[in-house]
């Protein structure tokens, strides 16, 4: 606010907009669409580092050409989409903006929950390589993470086709969808469940309630009565964030050492997993939990052999940034890249119409049906993702003990009532209360999804991301059935 130099790209008007010079508001799916127009415009009045981009890039004369050649990447493109013809000028002056400075981009799952949601993570990495936006201080890429922790998660291996370490595994696993589909044929009988609610926060839950009830054996490691824990045939009560000592990784590969608040005679979630180790022979001898950091240290010695618990502690303000080896890294990237020949690569990745775009072309959006509404899903600042930890807080749910509908004010009269249900081939919902306002364009849809009473995650089908499965939530055309 006080250089009045930040640009909000969004398909509604929300709260952070106050703050900023550009309030870019989109159509649902074109997040791609929008990223290749700001890179066009910077090719085009050649905006680009050249140093930056001949000593620490390959590949970008290949994308310069195919990026002027594409008739969706020029900006003048938006002069044909009906609503939102103001764009044909709105993200020239981002993309002028963000090129001449020393810029950040932070992004979060507004960007990934669409089908081409690694396609448009390509497409920022690209604006940050070819204006020379990263490794420097001030500049850079910035991924805003779902929920605490989920930098570490991915660190350590919890993602299927990835090592401790970001490592080759052996065998690769399978994603959450293909996990569903392989309890639905039977090939997986038991599950273990470690603080996730499957049962409520995934897509598609009159699949996933299929596959549960296909399991022999489900097993649940929580807090509190989630709705899997509710579904289990065993649960184990293990300790709080506020309970344990262990280490936390945010979105900014800073460290953070933990320390209880308040003594718990729990178990760790790490005590459980090793006591079901040894019940089946295994080797596990963990006494503590630095006793299981210390191996992350060896496994995962590219990024943390440096990062001791007792040096955790001594930083347990400030945090330490990985790689940590003698000292942290607080700038990464400042010589070079993490590829086999240092150097960033540019790969374009043509948007293609569809969904709302695609009907604008057409002259079949602006209508009066109700079966043609476009819903993305979010959160509200009271409520914590599946409010598992939240909701047990009575000030914080009667504040918002219900999940919300926000519609546009012209869609009051066709709608003519304060309730209504969403509905689409996968499902519907139960029915929802309705917030008119004018923060949300024409024929556009805003929900959370923190209460699994309002079943908005049954409306959800299988569609993801095509490279890594991520759902589709920010995109979804539903009718809409009064109440």
């Amino acid at each position: 606010k006080t250089h009045n130099n930040l640009a909000i790209i969004d398909v509604r008007d929300t709260k952070l907009a106050k703050f900023a010079k550009h309030n870019c508001i989109i159509p649902f799916e074109a997040n791609l669409m929008i990223l290749n127009m700001m890179a066009y415009v910077i090719i085009d009045e050649e905006l680009y580092d050249e140093s930056f981009l001949k000593n620490r890039t390959k590949g970008f004369d290949d994308f310069k050409e195919k990026i002027l050649n594409d008739p969706y990447a020029n900006p003048e493109f938006c002069k044909n989409i009906k609503g939102y013809e103001y764009l044909a000028k709105q993200i020239p002056n981002i993309a002028r903006e963000y090129a001449i400075k020393k810029s950040m981009i932070f992004w979060g799952l507004g960007v990934t929950e669409h089908l081409d949601g690694s396609y448009a993570v390509m497409a920022i990495t690209h604006l940050a390589l070819m204006t020379g936006n990263i490794g420097k201080s001030g500049a850079g890429l910035m991924p805003l993470r779902g929920q605490n922790n989920v930098q570490g998660a991915c660190d350590m291996g919890c993602l299927p086709y990835f090592a401790p370490d970001y490592q080759k595994p052996k065998i690769d696993g399978l994603m959450t969808p293909q996990l569903i589909d392989e309890m639905i044929k039977g090939n997986i009988k038991a599950m273990i469940n470690v603080g996730e609610d499957i049962a409520h926060i995934h897509p598609n839950q009159n699949k996933i309630e299929k596959a549960l009830e296909r399991l022999e054996f489900l097993m649940v490691q929580e807090l509190f009565m989630t709705e899997i824990a509710k579904k289990a045939d065993l649960v184990i009560g293990v300790k709080s964030a506020y309970e344990k000592t262990g280490v936390y990784i945010n979105a900014m590969r800073r460290l953070h050492l933990s320390q209880p608040l308040v003594h718990s005679t729990l178990p760790d979630d790490w005590e459980i997993l090793k006591t079901i180790d040894n019940k089946m022979g295994g080797d596990f001898k963990y006494e503590t939990s630095e006793d299981v950091w210390d191996e992350v240290t060896k496994i995962a010695h590219r990024r943390f052999s440096g990062a001791k618990y007792y040096r955790l502690a001594r930083h347990r303000k400030r945090g330490m940034q990985w790689p940590i080896h003698h000292e942290d890294t607080p700038i990464l990237h400042l010589l070079d890249f993490r590829t086999e020949d240092g150097l960033g690569e540019f790969h374009y990745h043509r948007y293609k119409p569809r969904g709302m775009v695609e009907e604008i072309l057409k002259d079949d959006f602006y209508n009066d049906s109700l079966s043609g509404y476009y819903l993305t899903t979010g959160r509200t600042l009271v409520h914590y993702n599946n409010a598992a930890q939240t909701k047990e807080s009575p000030r914080l749910q009667e504040s918002y003990s219900e999940d919300i509908l926000l519609a546009p004010i012209e869609a009051e009269n066709l709608f003519g009532s304060d309730k209504v249900i969403l509905k689409t081939i996968h499902g519907q919902t139960e029915p929802l209360s309705v917030k008119y306002t004018d923060k949300i364009r024409a024929k556009t849809l805003f929900c959370t999804f923190h209460h699994a009473k309002s079943k908005i995650n049954h409306i959800f089908g299988d569609e993801c991301d095509e490279l890594i499965m991520t759902a589709r939530f920010k995109s979804l055309k539903v009718e809409v059935i009064p109440q």
